[in-house]
């Protein structure tokens, strides 16, 4: 029996529903069979859903499998990164390989991917037109003065759940209060009392579990100084350049901003930022920082410790 799998799950069961995904609705672009259910899924999931007169819910229960069919037969194998199915009974299951560097390397790659694309599909820009069914995110500003919805607050809430950040559901509605409070200057304090928290570093954390890293929810598991086994990111050596995939912070005891390097070029680096710009926002920084600027500021760069999260 296949089990319910809504957004945030992840393993050999999401592959084979993507994959049946793709092949009953071959008329659209076809899904990465990466193995995470995120916002592309479950909007499939959701249009399956309303194609086979089902509860649109982005839930996949019993009749969602069910009116998948054959398609739902099988699969792929199971990607790498991901642990492999049980044993049958009275066989013992052969150990996982140890990941190698190059699928670190190619697992940094894939969390710059997965942030490239959230801006893409999730960004702010010039002409964007503040809409209740606009999923782009500009988290400061109100869609609906009757409804209270947040701008993009449906995808801010499945970033909030996915990596784990606290009290996601108020990440849909904007209070009067909320609304009133960014017009004016205030403290951390008072934001997280009275909005959703600062979640540059949660975005930074749900673009690497989008990339199938097998990581702990918010905050970040790291360590300065001593490594620690619960470690799940190490900080990067004052001589070591930051890589793709990397969460670089700046200014650590002021804003504590968090970024996903996307590139680095000589002595530029590119990042996609949440959290960021007037209307808080998804944004993309080309150059917009160097490793002597973070560094310079107290912050540093976070790189994940691939043989604890492939």
């Amino acid at each position: 029996m296949n089990p319910t799998l809504s957004i945030g799950a992840r393993g050999p069961a999401v592959v084979v529903l993507q994959t049946a995904l793709n092949k009953a609705m071959p008329a659209l672009p076809p899904l990465v069979p990466d193995g995470a259910f995120g916002p592309a899924t479950r909007s499939r999931v959701v249009e399956f859903q309303r194609s086979r007169r089902l509860s649109p819910d982005g839930v996949v229960g019993p009749n969602t499998w069910a009116a998948l069919g054959s398609a739902a037969v099988g699969g792929p194998p199971v990607p790498p990164g991901f642990p492999p199915p049980p044993a049958p009974p009275g066989q013992t299951p052969a150990p996982p390989a140890p990941p190698s560097p190059a699928a670190g390397n190619g697992a940094g790659a894939k969390i710059a991917a997965v942030a490239l694309k959230e801006y893409q599909n999730f960004g702010w820009f010039g002409n964007t037109a503040f809409n209740p069914s606009n999923p782009r995110i500009a988290g400061k500003r109100c869609s609906d003065s009757v409804t209270r919805k947040r701008q993009g607050g449906e995808h801010l809430r499945e970033i909030f759940s996915i990596a784990g950040g606290p009290a996601a559901d108020r990440c849909l509605t904007l209070s009067k209060q909320a609304e009133a409070m960014y017009g004016r200057s205030y403290s951390a304090s008072e934001r997280n009392n009275t909005d959703i928290v600062s979640w540059c570093g949660i975005f930074a954390l749900y673009c690497a579990k989008q990339a199938g890293l097998r990581l702990s929810g918010w905050p970040l598991k790291y360590s300065i100084g001593k490594a620690k086994p619960t470690d799940e990111w190490r900080v990067r050596g004052p001589g070591e350049a930051p890589e793709p995939g990397d969460i670089g912070i700046i200014h650590p005891m002021a804003e504590n901003h968090h970024f996903v390097v996307t590139q680095v070029a000589g002595t530029t680096i590119s990042s996609i930022d949440g959290n960021s710009g007037m209307l808080m926002e998804i944004t993309q920084k080309n150059g917009g920082y160097s490793a002597q600027q973070v560094r310079g500021s107290g912050g540093g760069f976070l790189a994940p410790i691939w043989e604890r999260v492939l």
